[in-house]
């Protein structure tokens, strides 16, 4: 009965905490733009990576499909926004079906499909010592949470702020970290 009474309380205080504290995923995931996603999420959750973007498969206007074995993380996202892919994360900002959120000050600001680009550290030097930077795009499903395509393991979903640490703890520390969100009507 202690056992049970504990549970009860705790689950309680859970509850409180997330009115007070968090968004509700109840009240986040329920929305038209997060049902496409995830919709589309489900048709390659088990594609792997490749950086080889001649093993993608594509449409005639080089939109990937949700048949292909392979994707990388930019082929994800024009996947899951079915886009045309000219895969340049670094210049993610001439994808013109996005606009660039410059007013985000942390992640609690993003909404279901902002997409959120990443430049960071390789952990390798050039010639010159100076370090070899390496990017990458996933899409923020909310609830801490993101979707990407990534080397070893595909497509995924993935904790925000663990992947961030990670990041930043293993010689691949983060230079710069962008918002974008689609224009609806941009396809």
């Amino acid at each position: 009965i202690k056992v049970d009474m504990v549970n009860r309380a705790w689950k309680w205080i859970e509850r409180q905490w997330n009115k007070l504290f968090c968004k509700s995923s109840k009240t986040e995931n329920k929305t038209d733009k997060y049902n496409q996603l995830n919709e589309r999420f489900e048709k390659v959750k088990n594609v792997k990576y490749s950086n080889d973007t001649t093993k993608i498969d594509y449409d005639s206007n080089y939109k990937p499909l949700d048949t292909t074995s392979y994707l990388n993380c930019i082929g994800f996202v024009c996947y899951m926004y079915n886009i045309s892919a000219s895969y340049s994360v670094s210049n993610f900002d001439k994808y013109t079906q996005f606009s660039e959120l410059k007013d985000i000050k942390n992640v609690n600001q993003l909404q279901i499909g902002d997409v959120i680009t990443w430049e960071y550290e390789s952990g390798e030097v050039d010639k010159n010592k100076k370090p070899i930077y390496e990017y990458h795009a996933s899409i923020w499903k909310g609830n801490g949470e993101i979707w990407e395509c990534m080397d070893p393991k595909g497509v995924r979903t993935r904790n925000y702020q663990k992947y961030y640490d990670y990041m930043n703890s293993h010689d691949m520390k983060i230079k710069t970290v962008k918002y974008f969100r689609f224009k609806e009507g941009n396809k």
